[in-house]
């Protein structure tokens, strides 16, 4: 297990991420006509954070990840509670918003599975296998 093993899980989660979630989320906000810049620097933050804990999470306590997710979307969308006007079109944000996490999450999850088996040392996986009490990914 090399150090470079990870920073390359990780750029792949924090930047892959970025591209994909961000050019997805660009394309459908653009499909429903929900005009938007593309890029905000509160975006590279709020969702380089939530790949590097997902990323993070699925390699070293995949059991934790679901709680994570949940628990993430809440204070997401509890902190624009009520900050929407009452305006027609503000529903179709926050769905919007909650299809861009999903992307996020997605290429976390798919970072960390991908790499996640080249990280372990196949001594680690055979016994993660064998005990039933350990969560495998």
């Amino acid at each position: 297990m090399k150090i470079m093993n990870y920073v390359g899980v990780y750029i792949l989660s924090l930047g892959g991420g970025w591209l994909i979630a961000g050019l997805a989320v660009y394309l459908m906000r653009k499909s429903i006509r929900i005009p938007r810049e593309f890029f905000k620097v509160i975006d590279l933050w709020v969702g380089g954070t939530e790949r590097a804990v997902a990323t993070t999470l699925v390699l070293f306590a995949p059991h934790y990840l679901p709680g994570f997710i949940g628990g993430w979307v809440v204070l997401k969308f509890a902190a624009n509670w009520q900050r929407q006007p009452n305006e027609p079109g503000v529903a179709q944000k926050s769905l919007a918003a909650l299809v861009g996490s999903i992307f996020s999450f997605a290429v976390a999850i798919g970072a960390g599975l991908y790499c996640g088996p080249v990280l372990r040392h196949p001594a680690e996986l055979i016994q993660a296998a064998n005990d039933r009490s350990v969560v495998t990914v």
